[in-house]
């Protein structure tokens, strides 16, 4: 908010830092404290606080930006976000101790969990899914823009998406706390391709408005499942650590995809 320089937006990488480092840990934590069958269903509770975001932080942007200008309205966002961090925090406490097994998987270091080749094909995977699903986002405003969407009308898309993928999230909770949530991930990922072909193909707002909609219910499983389905592929004791290679993949895979787009 206080650059003047265009050079200066770009630490914009720093929110990255700062956000991605209490959802590692809070995602860490989730399991420690639940069975298997209930941590999927309170992960995916968990993680419908970014749906919400979406739909509070659109209209909220919407309000601020034409009353106190985009600098202003960065900071009231910020403050916003750095309360919910500390609020957040607030609820943590620690978990129960790690049988002698688990201790053991742990301490193999970081990247003893890279050594088991379905993670490495699962790395790989999320790799090419985070480019593709990060891709529509970045060209979304100006597709919308050349439909003849209002401004009105792009912030409904947006909540659309916001609405749809919290239902989209506890979904893939219920539904993975009854069968294994490794195919339930899977198979999400097979829908979003579906739906951002619909969301490109779109030549009005009200197919548009659909599109988000399925987009945003079938990405659910995509970030509710993540932390169970690791669980499932690698135990316990190396969430911590699949997960930072997980964060790792998906930060270089998506990286790039704004860039492409323009």
């Amino acid at each position: 908010s206080f650059a003047q320089e265009l050079w200066v937006a770009y630490l914009v990488v720093l929110a990255g830092l700062g956000m991605q480092a209490p959802w590692l840990a809070s995602g860490s934590l989730i399991p420690r404290h639940l069975s298997q069958q209930d941590a999927a269903r309170y992960t995916a509770f968990a993680v419908t606080g970014s749906g919400f975001g979406t739909i509070a932080w659109a209209n909220l942007a919407r309000v601020l930006l034409p009353e106190v200008g985009w600098r202003v309205g960065l900071r009231v966002l910020a403050a916003c976000i750095a309360g919910l961090y500390v609020v957040g925090s607030v609820g943590q406490y620690e978990p129960p101790a790690l049988s002698a097994s688990d201790q053991k998987a742990a301490d193999g270091g970081m990247f003893a969990v890279f050594k088991d080749p379905k993670f490495r094909l699962t790395c790989a995977a999320v790799a090419c899914a985070g480019f593709g699903y990060i891709l529509p986002f970045a060209v979304q405003a100006v597709h919308a823009e050349n439909i003849g969407l209002t401004s009105d009308e792009s912030a409904t898309v947006y909540t659309m998406f916001g609405t749809f993928s919290i239902a989209g999230r506890i979904t893939a909770g219920l539904v993975a706390a009854r069968c294994n949530p490794l195919v339930v991930w899977v198979g999400a990922y097979w829908a979003i391709g579906g739906c951002i072909s619909l969301v490109a193909a779109a030549p009005n707002f009200e197919v548009l408005a659909l599109g988000n909609a399925m987009l945003g219910l079938a990405s659910g499983p995509m970030i509710a499942l993540l932390i169970p389905g690791l669980r499932e592929l690698v135990g316990l004791a190396r969430i911590p650590d699949a997960l930072v290679w997980i964060m790792v993949v998906q930060a270089a895979s998506t990286l790039p995809a704004p860039t492409v787009a323009g």
